[in-house]
């Protein structure tokens, strides 16, 4: 995709991250975050900080560290974007729901039960 519309093209973009997506809920994890820190690079040079584009793309670079136990990276960044994610697509963007159920395990892995319901309580059941 990168040679067919350039690395700075959306669909570029989408590709990347969906290898992200998959391989930081597998095992491989770094391979993973490699290529979502790619794309968040490429991202920092187009657009401004607080764009939603970029606090999704650090939605997945948190599921990335979350997966890999890099809790202390983890959360500020997803805490950051998951309120970009609320305040300009709203608590229903499926990638506000990431970062939902991204900080809920985390919490959850980190025996913090009462953040882990806070997040919880965010997440739309799926019907």
């Amino acid at each position: 995709m990168d040679r067919a519309v350039g690395e700075n093209h959306r669909y570029a973009w989408g590709v990347w991250i969906g290898y992200a997506m998959a391989a930081c809920n597998t095992d491989d994890a770094p391979a993973g975050l490699a290529a979502a820190k790619r794309v968040d690079d490429i991202r920092a040079r187009i657009l401004p900080a607080i764009d939603w584009q970029i606090a999704t793309i650090h939605g997945v670079i948190g599921l990335c560290l979350a997966h890999l136990k890099r809790y202390a990276e983890t959360e500020p960044m997803l805490l950051q974007a998951s309120a970009i994610l609320e305040a300009s697509r709203g608590a229903n963007f499926y990638q506000t729901q990431l970062a939902y159920t991204t900080l809920r395990d985390m919490y959850t892995a980190m025996g913090r039960s009462a953040d882990a319901a806070a997040f919880g309580a965010k997440i739309e059941k799926v019907r």
